[in-house]
């Protein structure tokens, strides 16, 4: 496993390790999360140091054949672009976990699961370079970020995650048609 995939999976296996601990372990659970996050964070900012910003090509590249027969690929990777989001994906996620600290008191386990999961889809989105695996990346990242808006929401979250649903569901129509087209 390279530094790429470190990043990424790090957050699932921080959701699922809390899906494994008991709902009244509030700390554990904030602590569990906080540290996975964090540890993404350090490794995605240590990119940083030998990350060649004059080379246009994709850095840190990691390859791994996944169905060959249909040309599936896991292959992940960063360049001058995919790397800032990377970087913002893992502060953001930190520092918005530090604020769900003291702002979530209900469903706590599964707050932080959903929250996680999203990271882990954000951050493959962002380093994916297979047209297929995006699209997991993609489909994933929905899942959990209806759950939050529909659960954890303001006022009207029954009716922003209904939107949130349709709309994204009609564009990952149309982005599932594109890729098997192209």
């Amino acid at each position: 496993m390279g530094i790429l995939s470190a990043i990424i999976w790090l957050p699932l296996l921080g959701a699922v390790a809390i899906l494994f601990l008991p709902q009244q372990q509030i700390r554990l659970i904030q602590g569990v999360a906080l540290a996975c996050a964090s540890a993404s964070l350090v490794l995605s900012w240590g990119l940083l140091a030998s990350f060649d910003a004059a080379n246009p090509a994709l850095q840190f590249v990691e390859k791994l054949q996944w169905v060959p027969e249909m040309g599936m690929t896991y292959s992940v990777g960063v360049d001058g672009l995919s790397l800032p989001m990377v970087l913002l994906t893992t502060l953001l996620t930190v520092v918005s976990l530090i604020a769900s600290v003291s702002s979530i008191t209900e469903r706590v386990k599964a707050y932080f699961a959903w929250f996680l999961l999203m990271e882990f889809a954000i951050l493959g989105v962002f380093m994916s370079q297979d047209w297929f695996l995006f699209y997991m990346f993609w489909e994933i990242t929905l899942i959990p970020m209806f759950f939050l808006i529909g659960i954890w929401g303001g006022k009207e979250r029954s009716t922003a995650s209904m939107s949130f649903f349709l709309y994204t569901l009609g564009g990952s129509v149309f982005m599932l048609l594109g890729i098997i087209a192209a």
